[in-house]
């Protein structure tokens, strides 16, 4: 077993570990110190065409998840607009406000 006195060191290595594995989340981190809040600008996050969409792709990864999963529409919607940051606004006059879920530190 582990000391209890390590157990601040241990909690920090976790979440350097964490932080350094998930470029989605924290893109423009190098794993020591704190994450930009800027993660609309990066490439990997994903961009949704309206808010509905996003809903809807969060139910389906729950449907598609193995076992008895379930997720309510009610608790994907928190889960989607919780989460959600304004994508950059396109030059195309004809597409409506896209959104990107993508974590957003400051909620």
């Amino acid at each position: 077993a582990r000391n209890a006195d390590d157990a601040p060191r241990h909690v920090r290595a976790a979440c350097r570990r964490r932080i350094r594995s998930n470029r989605l989340l924290f893109p423009d981190d190098g794993g020591g110190g704190a994450s930009s809040s800027s993660s609309a600008s990066s490439s990997r996050a994903k961009i949704y065409e309206n808010v509905d969409a996003a809903i809807e792709a969060r139910l389906d990864t729950a449907r598609r998840m193995p076992g008895d999963q379930y997720l309510s529409a009610e608790a994907a919607r928190d889960m989607v607009l919780r989460a959600t940051v304004p994508a950059t606004p396109t030059t195309d006059p004809s597409s409506s406000s896209p959104t990107d879920p993508s974590f957003d530190p400051s909620t």
